[in-house]
């Protein structure tokens, strides 16, 4: 295996490249559900690397109260410097769950101070707070509730105040403080996933925006009110506490609010991803197209393709000259008398579109045949082509 090992330790490395992609060609809740998880088996990866390598390192070494048995030879074999491995990753693992509990910990201290802040309000789903400061924020928990101060509400307008709500009630609604609170302890875990937790605070709130954008029915309205509040607030208490205007870079959320909405189909429907293109099943031959498609344009003599009569055709042609003038299938020998129809809509599409010098846009016109006449040329000519 060699250094195959360490592989789940810097595999985050790719973490900035998948967030770019995800949030410039994925919709937002699509960007939000994959980076998340992505966020979340990265870090359970690494974190199992650490203790795997410092079981390994460790289980043989004196005054070490795991099993010897835990530690195979060969496998102590296959990880290069083992005993230096897995000494290392026993600070590296404590560290990783030390910090996890206290974003765990944080996270839970803040609900329980919110949730006892606001319990001589009324038990309504928006809960206003007399503070000059301007802030807003989603707070799940029994009762989900949006939490706003007057000073928020002083800054926006009435419409404006309608995006606010919609907005926190698509993150209570979604349950957006799940995937922040993921890869905060992701990239706790792994600082390599730092650009995950930036992307996904980026794509809830985009989502949170075009759910917002839905309810009201003005893209510019919310686009006014993140821009505003933005100017004003100073955020969510705690990172993994959805907020209005706290998370996520603004001038691209006011301009990706200004631009037409994402397509809400993340991959194209089963019927059409498996359906056969234009033309059949790729084995079966297809009828090759002349790359002119007119109706005045003639068959000339470097075109091998047969030509097909109708009567309707022979009617369209009248006025423009038929028969004779033409030399446009005189390479055949012997038939150059009949050679060249010239009338538009005789001939199919040619190939090539070069126009005979019988038809009436080269200046040689003759008077049409008779329809009789035109029924014997027919079967004469389409033998000879053929």
């Amino acid at each position: 295996m060699g250094v195959f090992v360490f592989l789940p330790l810097v595999l985050p490395l790719t973490a900035w490249p998948i967030a770019r992609l995800a949030e410039q060609h994925l919709h937002p809740r699509a960007a939000t559900w994959l980076l998340s998880a992505v966020a979340g088996v990265f870090a359970v990866c690494s974190t199992l690397c650490l203790a795997l390598l410092m079981v390994v390192g460790t289980a043989q070494l004196p005054g070490n109260p795991l099993p010897d048995g835990w530690s195979d030879p060969e496998v102590r074999e296959a990880v290069p410097y083992d005993e230096v491995a897995g000494k290392a990753a026993i600070p590296a693992l404590l560290s990783v769950l030390a910090a996890c509990v206290r974003t765990v910990w944080r996270h839970q201290r803040v609900r329980r101070r919110a949730e006892r802040a606001l319990a001589g309000l009324p038990a309504t789903p928006v809960a206003v707070l007399r503070d000059e400061l301007p802030y807003a924020y989603a707070l799940p928990g029994r009762r989900d509730r949006v939490v706003v101060s007057t000073g928020m509400l002083t800054g926006l307008r009435p419409a404006e105040r309608r995006a606010l709500f919609a907005h926190e009630r698509a993150h209570l609604a979604r349950r957006h403080h799940r995937f922040l609170l993921t890869v905060q302890l992701a990239a706790r875990a792994n600082p390599f996933l730092r650009p995950l937790r930036t992307a996904v605070a980026y794509t809830a709130e985009r989502w949170a925006d075009e759910e917002a954008a839905q309810a009201i029915g003005s893209r510019r309205t919310v686009a006014l009110a993140v821009g505003r509040s933005a100017l004003i607030s100073r955020g969510a208490p705690v990172a993994t506490l959805a907020g209005f205007a706290a998370m996520g870079p603004v001038p691209r959320r006011v301009a990706a609010l200004l631009s037409p909405a994402p397509a809400g189909r993340v991959w194209p429907p089963f019927s059409r991803r498996w359906a056969w293109p234009r033309g059949g099943p790729p084995w079966v031959p297809r009828r090759r197209r002349c790359p002119r498609r007119t109706r005045r344009s003639r068959c000339s003599s470097s075109c091998t393709r047969p030509p097909r009569y109708s009567r309707a055709a022979a009617r369209r042609t009248a006025g423009y000259g038929g028969y004779g003038g033409s030399a446009g299938y005189g390479g055949y020998g012997g038939y150059g008398g009949y050679g060249g129809y010239g009338g538009p809509g005789a001939y199919p599409p040619c190939r090539t579109g070069v126009r005979a010098p019988g038809h009436p846009v080269a200046g040689r016109a003759s008077p049409s045949p008779p329809l009789a006449s035109y029924d014997r040329l027919r079967h004469t000519h389409t033998s000879t082509v053929l």
